[in-house]
């Protein structure tokens, strides 16, 4: 290892005449502040509630399924945040990649049990699925056109995992108010 000084000592000052001849500086973390719920979200609230109390009981707990889905950046994803002084902004830069992001849903029963992830890739064939290592025993896979999840994967998830997982029988899926959920074909 090269250095330009065998003995280095930081004085006082030495960090900020760094951060000054290089013209950076330091930005401090800032907390993020508890949203205050609204009357209109605590009425939502108390109605999701009462709900799944009777939701517990009318199904068995393996029954009850808590579904969600996510982005997963592929790669490196290390972000650095340092920035010039006296501007406006910080420029983020990233190694990110969205075409090579997929997007992951994942469920789990109120007994404990985790159901196949269902993993879905942008393209048009499954042929883009080949990329991906998938082992048909614990997950599966999808492919829209976007990457993102649609009312299509979703009934492609039900069909594949949930509904042999239930074998037909009586289920409460528990998930959010994304798009792809609310439609007539995944509702029914």
């Amino acid at each position: 290892m090269y250095c330009c000084r065998r003995k280095f000592s930081a004085s006082n000052g030495w960090m900020d005449r760094f951060l000054h001849v290089n013209k950076l500086s330091v930005v401090k973390a800032r907390t993020v502040r508890r949203p205050i719920i609204t009357d209109k979200e605590s009425k939502y609230i108390s109605l999701f509630l009462v709900t799944i109390k009777v939701v517990f009981e009318q199904y068995e707990p393996r029954f009850i399924i808590n579904m969600d889905e996510m982005n997963i950046g592929k790669g490196d994803s290390h972000i650095q945040v340092i920035g010039h002084r006296n501007r406006g902004y910080r420029k983020v830069k990233t190694t990110y990649a969205n075409k090579t992001s997929l997007t992951c849903c994942f469920a789990i029963a109120y007994d404990g049990t985790k159901l196949k992830p269902m993993f879905t890739k942008k393209g048009k064939t499954t042929r883009s699925l080949k990329s991906l290592t998938i082992n048909a025993s614990k997950e599966v896979g999808c492919v829209t056109e976007s990457g993102w999840s649609t009312s299509a994967s979703m009934l492609f998830y039900i069909r594949n995992v949930i509904i042999p997982y239930t074998q037909n029988a009586p289920t409460c899926l528990i998930w959010d108010v994304h798009a792809s959920h609310k439609t007539a074909e995944v509702n029914h």
